[in-house]
């Protein structure tokens, strides 16, 4: 299995006044992974070191078995355009189909007109969004926003999915059918690392579960 991330002693400055943790983890291919801990914790600070957006304080990141530290700044652009983000906050082209959505984002990554129409319709039957492709984003319910956001970040068939709180704000059975997708996703070989302040009320078997909750003084 191709190993995408490992940190090595990367220090956690948030649990201070206690001992300084030390936090060490490997990410591989395939892999569908949950940070989770409460505001504060260092979930941000974890995502922007994976992609390549902050250097650690100390301790050593590894993307794709190169140093973070020793990376240009051509490296470190190559390894952001490879990635699929899903921002905490709905963000999408309101007034434009879930098509055009899509489409445009493919091109803006660089694909051809041909390019992203194919990648727009492979990435939204993986998301079940196949039937939907000629409704406004505006007019769909939050769940259904919600995939497209992520079809959205798999038009450039990335090496790796980063979802910063992507739960927040959706009922249950919206959070269920997010997290089947992702487990969905990561079956065929997609890795997703994802964060939450809360844990998750689902048992999910193919999940490994990262927590930073500081101990208790």
């Amino acid at each position: 299995m191709n190993q995408l991330i490992r940190m090595v002693d990367v220090a956690l400055r948030s649990w201070k006044p206690h001992a300084e943790a030390r936090f060490s983890t490997e990410i591989n291919e395939g892999d569908f992974v949950l940070i989770q801990g409460p505001n504060g914790s260092g979930k941000s600070y974890l995502l922007n070191l994976m992609a390549a957006l902050k250097k650690p304080d100390s301790g050593e990141v590894y993307l794709k078995g190169k140093r973070l530290t020793r990376m240009s700044n051509a490296e470190k652009t190559r390894w952001r355009r490879s990635l699929g983000l899903i921002p905490a906050e709905i963000t999408l082209l309101n007034g434009y189909s879930v098509s055009e959505n899509l489409q445009q984002t493919a091109q803006l990554l660089g694909k051809t007109v041909e390019q992203a129409k194919e990648y727009a319709e492979e990435s939204a039957s993986l998301c079940g969004l196949s039937g939907v492709m000629h409704l406004k984003v505006d007019t769909l319910s939050d769940g259904m926003k919600k995939r497209v956001v992520i079809a959205r970040s798999l038009v450039n068939q990335p090496t790796i999915i980063l979802a910063d709180s992507p739960l927040e704000g959706l009922d249950a059975k919206a959070q269920e059918r997010f997290l089947y997708l992702c487990t969905k996703l990561s079956q065929i070989g997609y890795s997703i690392v994802m964060t939450s302040s809360a844990p998750l009320s689902l048992e999910i078997g193919a999940l490994k579960t990262i927590d930073l909750t500081p101990p208790e003084s």
